[in-house]
């Protein structure tokens, strides 16, 4: 997978984790948005093309199984909320309920998949090679 693609889902990680931890009104709000058919629609189908992308380049990057994992994972996600949104919805309206103190939680859960994206990224070419000493 390109380097920028990579850095397209350290990007997103990273700011969805640190606005769970800095701003959770925020983030709440941001999940309130996909309490309806159409929004969750058209995320499952951003999903699914993400997780196609994620499994196909897997290999371009310096952790294939995580991100062959994340990939399925993602394309499942997609497809859940494209084919069953209520459950999406439902899961949504849980998820929108909860204190600050998980939303705190989940912002530590996707700072930590950022690092693992950024460490697949890594390896891809776009660090400069070691200096021979």
């Amino acid at each position: 997978m390109k380097a920028a693609s990579m850095w397209l889902f350290v990007a997103a990680c990273a700011v969805l984790g640190t606005l769970a931890i800095a701003a959770p009104g925020s983030m709440r709000r941001i999940v309130r948005i996909f309490l309806r058919d159409m929004p969750v629609r058209i995320f499952g189908f951003i999903c699914m093309v993400g997780g196609t992308l994620l499994f196909v380049f897997a290999s371009g990057t310096h952790l294939p199984p995580f991100v062959q994992i994340m990939g399925v994972v993602l394309f499942i996600a997609g497809g859940v909320q494209i084919v069953i949104p209520a459950f999406a919805i439902l899961i949504n309206e849980w998820w929108g309920e909860k204190s600050d103190l998980w939303f705190r939680f989940s912002g530590i859960v996707y700072l930590g998949l950022a690092y693992l994206f950024y460490l697949a990224s890594h390896a891809t070419g776009t660090a400069p090679p070691p200096t021979a000493q």
